[in-house]
């Protein structure tokens, strides 16, 4: 065994049976059944390691497996060019996995912000009924003060006048600004687009 890989892989390209590895080794075939580009040009060359070991050792040990072998130049730049294009895949299988974890991610917290803002809108909701409820409230409790001082609710009102209050004729305009009749808050505030 040379570092780590057992000696049926180093023998892999040496023209020894693909078969004589007993399953424990990777083969030079890929999970489909086809030889790989890299696998052919390695045999082609007379490599004789596998194109896992080339690709996965360490720089340290693979700089250490050339140079324990008698590799002329065109073979070390093959074996340097497929731990390039090695590399390369398993960095792209990489990004492309980071970039589906980032994906599900996303759609994870776009529906918890959804959640979140369903669950703020019923609250505002409820706010704004509790609001009206309470302005009616108000509202019905100075119409009957009125009609107790016999006056028409809908002619008079009352106002805060620094502190004290004060009732007084209701103007074409409308309620006075500083009428205590409650104004219910405006419901369209609500978001619709969730």
């Amino acid at each position: 065994m040379a570092d780590g890989y057992c000696e049926d892989e180093i023998r892999c390209y040496s023209g020894s049976s693909l078969e004589g590895s007993g399953g424990s080794c990777r083969n030079m075939q890929t999970d489909s059944g086809r030889i790989s580009k890299d696998e052919k040009l390695a045999r082609d060359a007379g490599i004789s390691f596998s194109i896992n070991m080339i690709v996965s050792l360490p720089m340290d040990e693979f700089n250490d497996l050339l140079s324990k072998h008698e590799l002329n130049e065109e073979q070390l730049n093959l074996c340097r060019d497929i731990r390039r294009r090695g590399k390369n895949k398993v960095a792209a299988q990489n990004c492309r996995q980071r970039k589906l974890d980032q994906v599900d991610e996303l759609e994870r917290m776009l529906k918890e912000s959804r959640d979140v803002g369903r669950r703020l809108i019923m609250e505002l909701e409820q706010d704004l009924e509790e609001n009206h409820r309470a302005c009616r409230e108000i509202n019905e409790a100075v119409d009957e003060l009125l009609r107790f001082r016999n006056l028409n609710p809908s002619e008079y009102t009352i106002v805060n006048n620094d502190g004290e209050a004060k009732i007084v004729r209701l103007t074409a305009a409308g309620e006075p600004k500083n009428s205590i009749r409650a104004v219910p808050a405006r419901s369209n505030i609500i978001p619709r687009f969730m």
